[in-house]
């Protein structure tokens, strides 16, 4: 305890300096930066599970079947057509060409959608095939979905073809 404690001196960093301030800082700046970073690492952790709990309880993306798959698909274009096209005073609403004109817009927007993830090769050309949406003629006022849409109905139009034959 008797011992004296000797000039303590960085002479390259603080040469001037009386007390040893400048070298408290430089010790613990390290530390207190690789704290921050854990915080913001634990807290992305936390997050995230808080997160993935928060949208399995609320049913958040959940599509169970094709049906339910088809009805949000159809239900699509109607939004993308209220929220995302604007409205022009000279369109009237619930007419029948402007329901074909925001499907044709949609059809128009998805296509280029499938169409630019087959440019940057995240899809095969099968794989497009499946997903893009037929654009019909003017003709016809059906509106062509995806196939990929369809992949449910073809065993239940050959059941009906079955039983009509049957019965013819």
């Amino acid at each position: 305890m008797s011992l004296e404690r000797p000039p303590y001196e960085w002479h390259e960093f603080f040469p001037y300096m009386r007390h040893n301030l400048g070298v408290v800082i430089t010790v613990w700046a390290p530390i207190v930066m690789v704290y921050f970073m854990d915080t913001q690492i634990w807290y992305a952790i936390f997050s995230t599970i808080c997160g993935g709990v928060n949208g399995a309880f609320s049913h958040l993306g959940e599509i169970r079947t094709l049906g339910m798959l088809r009805s949000r698909f159809e239900a699509i274009p109607r939004q993308f057509g209220k929220i995302l096209v604007p409205n022009h005073g000279s369109q009237l609403k619930g007419h029948q060409d402007d329901k074909n004109a925001h499907l044709v817009k949609f059809a128009d927007i998805w296509n280029a959608f499938i169409t630019s993830l087959r440019e940057e090769d995240l899809l095969s050309n099968r794989e497009k095939n499946l997903l893009i949406v037929p654009l019909s003629g003017g003709d016809t006022s059906v509106f062509q979905w995806p196939p990929f849409l369809l992949a449910s109905k073809i065993p239940i139009a050959l059941d009906i073809a079955k039983s009509v034959k049957k019965k013819g």
